[in-house]
């Protein structure tokens, strides 16, 4: 990623093969070819994780109709076949588009922020506490630039997977109505309600998930260092060497970057599901309702009516589909890097000087030899 030799040489803890989980700079990809495969590649993971959201959805919005998950899932595929679980899907899907954004974002806010570019960043920190912030400023810039085009999407695509239900608040049912009456009752303001609590939801989720990952995946320089924050005694990358397992190069950083996805995802689910649910209320409610709405009247009515359990809503469907999404999505990224990958000759003389410099700073920040 980015400069990224710096990510790439973050150092190990326990042995030498741990130093080598290693990332793509940004500079060396294809970039054409890179976009292709990501959002051919993440329309696929569309496709198999919509429903989830749906679930997540409907039990979030609709007050006490559904019990749990499971009986969620049942009582909408008894009702509605399984168009029920893809309900939304055409209008959420555009959001693959930003999607490409997002990363680029996050490449070029990471790159910005890298050892050669910031080096004070680095000199004052140390390499491992100066990746953090990196990443952690990066995700949190690249969700907010995202949520610009993804919150009117997400008004429309969530109003679609309540509408004509029973606990829902009635109204439209197509998106193209849908869209109408947002417009017709709240202008353009009304596409972006929400937007306040998807920044606030989003933008730390994404710094929290990118730094986690980030800290799961690569070694520090000192075991005392990594479990001060509560994480592992010794790098992630060490744990599974030890492993019995006989793993190619490949498959093994495959299994790293997966393990660390899950724990990232894992992590932020459970820290960011109380703004979910308060973000998706806001932007299902329709007409009067929504007109007085905001995050702590919703906070104060979910308390009210049912304790903290009620920010709770939602945690099973968005936990079976953030954390293995994250898995699919951070290994599909991380994937289609690897192949998107310029040939060596093709990268220009200048760039492999910048990223071996960046390099040799990140070492230097870490205490190793240069």
């Amino acid at each position: 990623m980015s400069q990224a030799g710096a990510a790439a040489v973050v150092p190990a803890a326990s042995s030498t093969r741990s130093s080598s989980i290693t990332d793509v700079p940004w500079d060396e990809l294809d970039k054409p070819k890179f976009y292709t495969l990501a959002f051919t590649s993440f329309l696929g993971l569309r496709v198999l994780l919509h429903p989830t959201l749906v679930v997540k959805t409907r039990m979030q919005a609709t007050g006490e109709v559904y019990s749990g998950t499971v009986a969620a899932v049942r009582h909408i595929v008894k009702q509605e076949g399984m168009r029920g679980v893809y309900k939304g899907f055409g209008v959420a899907s555009l959001s693959l588009l930003p999607r490409q954004a997002y990363f680029t974002i996050y490449e070029l806010l990471r790159r910005y922020l890298g050892p050669e570019s910031s080096p004070s960043l680095y000199m004052s920190m140390g390499a491992q506490q100066g990746e953090v912030v990196r990443n952690m400023v990066a995700g949190a810039g690249a969700s907010v630039a995202m949520q610009v085009a993804t919150v009117p999407i997400d008004v429309v695509s969530q109003r679609l997977m309540v509408a004509g239900i029973a606990g829902g608040e009635g109204g439209p049912t197509t998106a193209a109505a849908i869209a109408r009456e947002v417009y017709a009752t709240g202008g353009v303001r009304g596409f972006y309600r929400g937007f306040a609590a998807a920044v606030m939801q989003f933008a730390p989720t994404s710094a929290a998930w990118w730094s986690a990952y980030g800290l799961y995946k690569f070694a520090p320089t000192s075991a005392a260092w990594w479990s001060a924050y509560g994480l592992y005694k010794e790098p992630l990358a060490a744990r599974i060497d030890a492993l019995p397992l006989n793993l190619s190069e490949e498959a093994r950083q495959i299994l790293v970057q997966a393990t660390a996805g899950y724990l990232a995802g894992a992590t932020t689910v459970v820290l960011t599901n109380p703004l979910d649910v308060i973000r998706t209320r806001l932007q299902v409610r329709r007409g009067a309702a929504a007109a007085g709405a905001t995050m702590l009247s919703e906070a104060r009515a979910l308390w009210a009516a049912a304790g903290a359990r009620a920010l709770m809503k939602g945690l099973g469907p968005r936990m079976i589909s953030v954390a293995p999404a994250s898995v699919l999505v951070v290994t599909t990224y991380e994937y289609i890097k690897r192949v998107s990958r310029k040939p060596a000759e093709a990268v220009p003389e200048s760039v492999r000087q910048e990223l071996a410099a960046a390099a040799q700073l990140c070492r230097r920040y870490s205490g190793q030899p240069v």
